[in-house]
């Protein structure tokens, strides 16, 4: 079994169960403009990163900018974070794996600032090494970022890890060079995450025994 040495965790759908807010929020956005909400097994087949091609295929860009729905998004979630929990397992998994001496990161397409603050407040920030996030609500591509953090760090890729539960995550797993492991209790269907040829889990607590 391939002993790592660094992991790095997606934080939406992956870590923190928010899931339902996204799709009720979604939802709010798409009637409020006159239009039917979408069921949560319709989001999970159509969410896409970059998330401008979801909302394209949502909204109508010409009348309300990219920005402006990134915008109305992200104030409803902020308004809700209080709500929001962990993933069932989320903790247990973090501080095994800790306790093994390997170094987890957040490497994020999702704000910063809200996910340093929802770590804080649900008592795991200590966990991480690092936090990365962008520093916008545009939630676009992480690759970049997860390149530049491999570069910094010089990070021996052989020996990294990626979770996450979107097939963003396998895509930046392969461009650095790292092993990924997908978790189908996210934002993407676990018949999207299949796709991908990567194992794919259905609960997080299945990574320590993956790791072995």
């Amino acid at each position: 079994m391939k002993q790592y040495t660094h992991i790095i965790w997606d934080w939406n759908g992956t870590l923190l169960d928010d899931v339902g807010t996204s799709v009720q929020i979604n939802n709010e956005m798409l009637q409020n403009r006159g239009v039917l909400p979408i069921a949560k097994e319709d989001y999970l087949d159509i969410i896409e990163m970059p998330l401008v091609n979801y909302y394209a295929k949502l909204f109508d860009l010409e009348r309300d900018s990219f920005d402006e729905l990134s915008l109305e998004f992200i104030k409803s979630y902020e308004e809700r974070t209080p709500e929001m929990g962990l993933m069932d397992g989320a903790v247990e998994v973090l501080s095994a794996l800790q306790n093994r001496g390997i170094k987890q990161i957040i490497l994020s397409s999702f704000e910063e600032g809200i996910i340093r603050t929802l770590t804080k407040n649900l008592g795991v920030s200590g966990f991480f090494d690092e936090i990365i996030g962008r520093n916008d609500y545009k939630s676009d591509t992480k690759t970049q970022a997860a390149i530049n953090w491999v570069e910094k760090n010089k990070i021996d890729t052989s020996k990294l890890l990626v979770v996450g539960d979107l097939i963003h995550d396998s895509e930046m797993a392969s461009e650095i060079g790292a092993d990924c492991v997908l978790i189908a209790n996210g934002h993407q269907s676990k018949e999207r995450l299949q796709q991908q040829g990567v194992p794919v889990l259905t609960d997080i607590r299945e990574i320590t025994k993956y790791i072995g």
